[in-house]
């Protein structure tokens, strides 16, 4: 009977502790807490804690696709990115967390429209990497001749040869053709037999 009790104490702390293990690895992994960091140290204009934000690998890389790495890297990225800007505030519009991936999009004082950010962080609940996304190029103006839209032009062309077409297709009154003179003498002869034969 001790022996059933203390089998199932072990086997309950080994439950526990396993119930454990991934809740305090999330509450390390979060990147969200990394974000509100981030911000904060942003707002306040607090270059070395946003420094102590980033483990001792990890590296930034600017939206012209920069890289940037240890504490003087690091500093050139930030001070490029708002924190030479004493007056910059930052907002965030849209945070997407799967595991210790985030995806950030926000929005600062110090730059015009939106700032998108991968974020991946590092089990201690460190920056391992920040890539700031470029935006995408705008779209390639739509091109027309004459003032007219492109598939305005496609339908002329697509109905005209259509009609092109149809009219090719247009056959001509059928021209006779002559009787060769041997035409029939096969089909002659053959009534010729059968009328002998009947």
């Amino acid at each position: 009977m001790v022996r059933l009790g203390l089998r199932t104490a072990a086997v309950c702390l080994a439950l526990l502790w396993i119930a454990w293990q991934p809740a305090s690895a999330q509450v390390a992994w979060d990147p969200a807490a990394v974000v509100r960091a981030y911000v904060s140290a942003l707002n306040a204009q607090d270059v070395p804690a946003a420094i102590a934000l980033f483990d001792e690998f990890g590296s930034a890389t600017d939206s012209h696709h920069h890289n940037f790495s240890g504490a003087d890297g690091l500093t050139q990225f930030l001070r490029g990115n708002g924190f030479a800007s004493p007056d910059a505030q930052i907002t965030t519009e849209q945070l997407t967390i799967v595991s210790n991936r985030a995806i950030w999009v926000y929005s600062c004082t110090c730059a015009a429209g939106s700032t998108r950010v991968h974020l991946m962080t590092t089990t201690d609940g460190k920056i391992s990497v920040f890539a700031m996304v470029p935006p995408p190029p705008p779209p390639a103006p739509v091109r027309t001749a004459n003032g007219l839209a492109p598939w305005v032009i496609g339908s002329a062309v697509l109905l005209a040869a259509s009609i092109g077409w149809m009219f090719s297709r247009r056959r001509k009154e059928p021209v006779p053709r002559k009787a060769r003179p041997t035409q029939g003498h096969l089909l002659l002869a053959l009534r010729q037999m059968r009328e002998l034969k009947g």
